[in-house]
């Protein structure tokens, strides 16, 4: 549905290479504003759910779920995120600005993973271009955000959201650090009850053509085990080679020194484990448009410059 909704937008803006990345702000500041709307408005959030005839199951996260998107519980707040980094390299303050507190939303509000983007972003800037001052930009977002949070009213009205959200950063001081918070471990849970290996030879090299996510008995969340389960190692190596073939294209367009080529690998290794990433996410549909658009405008300035060049 957000498909039939915003593509026609996107399409539009993506004329030329550099309107690419605007299209997408553009496509996703309105969605990043509906997540805004639905959790300032609890009604509105009520109309998309039973406009659009979401999954019972998502009903069950009262604590989550804002906005307008088939994946609001996985990838969505991931792909908001890998936007907004973008949103920050254009360097526009007005946009940042505008756009920080519903971007926020749709981040904050979904998944928590969605934090991933974000940081990848800001470890390259100051491990890789050594931009330090960067670091006081992002206290700055913080606090920001905390005195919109605290003052507006929001964390008393979403205490449960925010309880849930601060467990995450508690589990991975646990993890990191070697604290002792007091939170139950949602990863420790998953490597104990979602590794299903497959039960024979045949089914370890085909697979056995049927994803195991979500079904009665033995089922996993995790992608690389839904993957091995369906299709097998040959189907694990042919995903592998795909992913590589891609980070491998666009190196040879000369497209290297962006920071998304750090972000982006690390990522899709990381969601592969919360889900199947590439079983059409929101942040791999993305990606994947901004791979084929930049392939197509890398291709058609190509032809322009041969075409220029005097033949004898």
């Amino acid at each position: 549905m957000t498909e039939l909704i915003f593509g026609p937008v996107l399409l539009v803006a993506c004329v030329k290479r550099q309107k690419i990345v605007r299209g997408i702000l553009l496509v996703s500041m309105i969605a990043s504003f509906i997540s805004f709307l639905s959790l300032v408005f609890p009604q509105f959030k009520e109309l998309l759910f039973s406009y659009f005839s979401y999954d019972d199951k998502l009903l069950i996260y009262v604590w989550r779920g804002f906005g307008l998107s088939n994946d609001l519980l996985y990838t969505y707040s991931v792909a908001q995120a890998f936007i907004f980094c973008f949103l920050l390299e254009t360097k526009n303050r007005v946009l940042i600005i505008l756009g920080f507190i519903p971007f926020s939303v749709a981040v904050l509000f979904n998944a928590r993973i969605g934090l991933l983007p974000i940081a990848l972003y800001f470890i390259y800037k100051v491990i890789v271009e050594r931009r330090l001052s960067i670091l006081l930009y992002l206290l700055a977002l913080i606090i920001v955000l905390v005195v919109v949070i605290v003052y507006s009213g929001i964390y008393d009205e979403y205490e449960s959201t925010f309880s849930w959200l601060l467990d995450a950063f508690a589990e991975t001081s646990n993890v990191v650090l070697g604290t002792s918070f007091d939170v139950q471990s949602s990863n420790i849970e998953i490597l104990q009850n979602m590794i299903v290996y497959p039960s024979d030879l045949g089914e370890w090299i085909f697979g056995k053509g049927e994803s195991i996510f979500g079904i009665s008995g033995q089922n996993s969340d995790i992608g690389y085990i839904i993957q091995l389960n369906y299709g097998g190692i040959i189907y694990c190596i042919l995903l592998a080679f795909f992913f590589f073939l891609i980070v491998y294209r666009l190196f040879k367009m000369g497209i290297k020194k962006e920071w998304y080529f750090f972000v982006v690998p690390i990522l899709i290794l990381l969601l592969n484990y919360k889900g199947d990433v590439f079983q059409s996410s929101s942040f791999m549909r993305v990606f994947m448009v901004i791979y084929l658009l930049t392939i197509i405008q890398y291709e058609k300035e190509k032809n322009n410059c041969n075409a220029s060049i005097p033949t004898q």
